[in-house]
């Protein structure tokens, strides 16, 4: 929650856990819209990224929200599935099994949370919705 002279101006935990600090102003930013869209639990496949950092959405209903997420945000369209046409190549990624995911000389490596070993993955990595939780963005 955030309070100015004691007043609740901002009080949902997301707008918070997503802000973030801008040096150039300088000021912390805090979203004014997002999007969310709980995945179903299913074994549809959602999203894979190849080791060229391209993230490609496959589950039609999750391009549809991200799509309508990007206008409402930006007011510019989202025209492809290929995530990294709009927003860069992928740094990394975070499951709850292997909270670091990263592609390292032309592999996947994922880093597992202990009770999971790490994995080296040579084409790509898919996520399905009953690895991968809830997406916000």
């Amino acid at each position: 929650m955030l309070k100015i002279n004691g007043e609740p101006i901002i009080t949902a935990k997301d707008a918070i856990r997503l802000s973030s600090t801008n040096t150039a102003i300088p000021a912390f930013e805090i979203p004014m819209r997002w999007s969310k869209f709980v995945l179903p639990m299913t074994d549809e496949l959602l999203m894979e990224m190849n080791t060229d950092s391209r993230m490609i959405v496959k589950s039609s209903s999750l391009l549809d929200c991200l799509k309508s997420g990007v206008l409402e945000q930006t007011g510019l369209e989202l025209n492809s599935e290929d995530l990294s046409e709009a927003f860069g190549l992928t740094e990394a990624i975070s499951t709850n099994a292997y909270p670091q995911i990263v592609v390292s000389s032309g592999q996947i490596i994922a880093n597992g949370n202990g009770s999971f070993p790490e994995k080296l993955l040579k084409k790509m990595v898919q996520f399905k919705s009953l690895e991968t939780g809830m997406l916000i963005w």
